[in-house]
């Protein structure tokens, strides 16, 4: 009695529908989890903070215009929208989707953090004012 024989052509067709398979799974449940690098507000907020704590004129309060710090990769004013810009006036709503502000670090200390002038921008930032 002779084994069952499958031609390499099944073998084949088999390999590759399974793969087509896994891959199908791993894009759906991809999806569901979300991106694997989603930054914070606290993690934009230490990453563009630092540029000004870093520069030599950057903890004086109109030095380095905290308004100008673009923000490019979180939406730092919650309008929906990555939008990096220097429009922004403190104290204003310009906080979400109603709001006439670009993103930057003004943007995110005060939609985020609740911070409501430069010179508290600066202190948010951990400038010694």
């Amino acid at each position: 009695m002779k084994g069952i024989e499958l031609p390499i052509n099944i073998l084949v067709v088999v390999a590759v529908a399974v793969i087509v398979l896994l891959g199908v799974i791993a894009l759906y449940f991809g999806g569901f989890m979300g991106p694997a690098q989603t930054m914070t507000a606290s993690t934009a907020k230490s990453t563009y903070c630092a540029y000004i704590t870093r520069h030599p004129e950057g903890c004086r309060v109109g030095s380095i215009n905290i308004n100008s710090t673009l923000v490019t990769n979180f939406d730092a004013d919650q309008d929906g929208a990555l939008d990096p810009g220097t429009t922004w006036v403190w104290g204003t709503s310009s906080c979400g989707p109603t709001g006439t502000g670009n993103d930057n670090l003004a943007s995110l200390l005060q939609c985020h953090f609740g911070v409501n002038s430069e010179r508290n921008g600066l202190i948010a930032c951990g400038c010694a004012i």
